[in-house]
């Protein structure tokens, strides 16, 4: 199990590397390209991070990887909601000064955890024999409110994402975008049952694995809508 984990991570975290690549080389500089790509490449450095927390055996150093996994999602979510304001007709002014606002709560739980790892876990217990995380010891209310910014960026990017369908001008446009949007609700459901919802409530990190394949599934659902599309009006 501990191999197939780290196998699937890595390869999860190689695609999302490749696609952010990919979509800031053929998309250009445009608000959607550039989100885009830093959304894929916070995904991969997650998917990555979980590959490398197996089989690790240093409870202050999985610690310390376990608060730089949560940190990571937590720009990957603000990502993920400038993203989604992207596909929607707002001016430059708007879009910073939402991102500008949605910036903060990221921002602080992000330092808080850096600042002090109890924020979120108190400790780590290993499975008998090693190599993997049975359980992070969670502070309660830091892991309560990390939950409750994840589902509030996730609301957020799917209110984005469904005024950017209202707003977009061709039939192929709005294809794209709801494609994308079944393949950001695939991922999201993923991730935030395997890798928030398990461990928040049965606190058993054994199947965090799942999650990082949603890298893939969020990749190909994305590629019109990014990728083809890149600067064009959708």
């Amino acid at each position: 199990m501990e191999h197939l984990a780290r196998i699937i991570s890595y390869a999860s975290g190689i695609t999302g590397l490749l696609f952010a690549v990919f979509a800031f080389i053929n998309g250009g500089l445009s608000r959607r390209s550039i989100f885009m790509a830093l959304t894929m490449g916070s995904m991969a450095l997650w998917a990555v991070n979980i590959a490398v927390m197996y089989g690790i055996n240093d409870e202050a150093l999985l610690l310390g990887l376990a608060v730089m996994n949560y940190s990571v999602i937590c720009v990957l979510m603000y990502c993920m909601v400038m993203l989604g304001l992207s596909f929607t007709n707002v001016t430059n002014k708007q879009f910073w000064l939402v991102g500008a606002v949605v910036f903060v709560p990221a921002a602080c739980l992000l330092a808080a955890m850096i600042i002090d790892p109890s924020t979120m876990f108190y400790g780590v217990v290993l499975v008998e024999g090693g190599g993997m995380v049975q359980e992070l010891i969670q502070n309660e209310v830091g892991y309560a409110l990390f939950g409750t910014l994840i589902m509030s960026y996730t609301a957020l990017f799917f209110l984005f994402m469904s005024q950017g369908i209202k707003q977009t001008m061709t039939e192929s446009g709005r294809a794209a975008l709801r494609m994308m949007i079944v393949g950001a609700i695939v991922s999201m459901v993923s991730a935030i049952v395997f890798n928030l919802a398990i461990p928040m409530f049965t606190h058993d990190y054994t199947w965090g694995w799942i999650g990082p394949m949603s890298v893939v599934v969020l990749a190909v659902a994305s590629y019109r809508a990014v990728v083809k599309f890149a600067q064009d009006d959708l």
